[in-house]
């Protein structure tokens, strides 16, 4: 495991428009739009990753054993290729086969790689009343999407799909698996008309010191879930080269109860 140097800043990029107006009842409508975009963001790779070329190029003769290019030159006990006269072929195409570890997938971990990126566009809409007469009211509603290429180190904020191959970061762009695409919120500010200088005023002062100047509260909301991210698992042709992930072959969502123990059919990816 090692760290580069020199590498690009992570950098974020922000701007907004938006507008308000104030509608008869002391109502202000706000309307905006907001977005951002995030470049050399922290991610993760192993420089012994093949690339998708070489996979297709050499595809199920990887597996092959062809004579071992380091028989004569290893002689470091814990080495892949040592004491072994035949190795199978993707061991000899790896960048650093020195760091081989008898995975293809593995061998010089990079922490801290600065090549995932994203972007965020979103409407955000708000109604406010402010407190008039005891009473005032907020709602604001948001709808937006992020995409990115992954956020690995930060996976612990939501779901982590993983990533499939470093070195080809244009099949990595999907749906972030921090995105949330709707969100509500409603609150309410009620102060109830008991008390000095209001509606109600209560001469006894025990009886006042009980029962004036109470306010209520509500606050609701709701909004969408994160992505469910589908990985992990066999299947019959999947590959051990780059981080592979299922074919979404039906629907699904269709025809199911929605327990807490099947909410998706697995049937549907293969």
């Amino acid at each position: 495991t090692t760290m580069f140097r020199e590498q690009p800043m992570p950098r974020s990029y922000n701007w907004n428009a938006g507008f308000q107006h104030e509608i008869p009842g002391g109502v202000v409508v706000h309307a905006a739009y907001v977005g951002n975009r995030g470049l050399g963001l922290v991610g993760g790779g192993d420089l012994n990753n093949m690339t998708y070329a070489q996979i297709a190029q050499y595809g199920s003769s990887l597996e092959d054993n062809v004579p071992n290019p380091y028989a004569n030159v290893v002689d470091e006990r814990t080495s892949f290729f040592f004491g072994k006269t035949t190795v199978p072929r993707w061991a000899t195409l790896v960048d650093f086969p020195q760091f081989a570890t008898g995975n293809p997938n593995g061998g010089v971990n990079i922490r801290g790689l600065n090549i995932e990126n994203s972007i965020y566009h979103a409407l955000q809409l708000k109604v406010e009343k402010r407190l008039a007469q005891g009473f005032s009211f907020v709602a604001s509603y948001t709808k937006g999407k992020i995409l990115g290429t992954g956020n690995g180190p930060y996976g612990y904020i939501g779901d982590n799909g993983g990533q499939q191959n470093w070195k080809d970061r244009s099949l990595e762009r999907a749906i972030d698996q921090q995105d949330v695409s709707q969100w509500l919120t409603i609150a309410t500010t009620y102060e109830l008309p008991v008390g000095k200088g209001k509606s109600l005023d209560p001469k006894n002062p025990i009886v006042k010191a009980f029962v004036a100047n109470w306010q209520s509260n509500v606050i609701f909301a709701t909004g969408t879930g994160l992505p469910i991210l589908v990985g992990g698992g066999n299947w019959a042709n999947r590959s051990r080269y780059f981080g592979q992930r299922p074919d979404l072959v039906c629907d699904p969502s269709k025809n199911m109860a929605k327990t807490a123990e099947r909410w998706i059919s697995p049937e549907c990816f293969a």
